[in-house]
């Protein structure tokens, strides 16, 4: 039987697919989903490449190649200018998808010896109590990000102006974009990009974890 890497090789790119999807449970989730994307940039299901590589990066598959990768599929998917920040709420989703937890949880552990130092120094308790503030906003930031719901669309999705099918159609989004939404039963309402503001179907989107 053909290893993934011979059918890649050999460009016959549904095989190595079929291969990735059968041995998941043998593989890395970052190396995992590396591979899947990485393919389905070959076959152009770029929006399936995007959702793969940025799981990949999730995963903690630290590698340049993800990197690269991600950029050319994004580049060709001009999602930098389709998600281009139009509010402030926008900005602040932004700032979220490139804040890591980890930096975060680091920062407050940071924040937290300084506070222990002071209180072993029996210095004034003031500090402490604006250290000990800054590191519940900061944990509470932490939730937020860690609890995003940020999903890919992997397929074309009419924006509509309510939760129902008898609402009008704004536009329509576009597959390979990043968005966070809100569920409302079988409806979804669209809070990033701003831009695309409205109400869509559960369905077409892949929710990263």
């Amino acid at each position: 039987m053909k290893t993934f890497e011979q059918f890649y090789a050999r460009k016959e790119y549904g095989q190595a697919i079929g291969v990735l999807k059968a041995n998941k449970d043998e593989i890395s989730p970052g190396v995992w989903n590396y591979n899947l994307g990485t393919t389905y940039a070959q076959v152009r299901n770029l929006p399936l490449a995007r959702y793969h590589l940025l799981q990949a990066e999730k995963a903690g598959f630290d590698d340049q190649a993800v990197v690269r990768n991600l950029g050319q599929v994004e580049a060709e998917l001009g999602v930098e200018k389709l998600e281009k920040p139009y509010s402030l709420t926008d900005h602040l989703f932004r700032v979220g998808f490139f804040v890591s937890d980890g930096i975060i949880v680091t920062f407050c552990l940071l924040l937290l010896t300084i506070g222990v130092w002071l209180v072993r120094r029996k210095l004034s308790l003031r500090p402490v109590g604006a250290i000990l503030a800054a590191v519940l906003v900061l944990a509470g930031v932490n939730v937020w990000l860690v609890n995003l719901p940020v999903s890919i669309v992997v397929e074309p999705q009419a924006i509509l102006e309510g939760p129902s099918a008898i609402f009008a159609t704004n536009e329509e989004l576009t597959p390979g974009l990043k968005i966070v939404t809100r569920d409302e039963g079988q409806w979804k309402k669209i809070i990033f990009p701003s831009r695309y503001a409205g109400w869509i179907k559960n369905s077409g989107l892949k929710e990263l974890d």
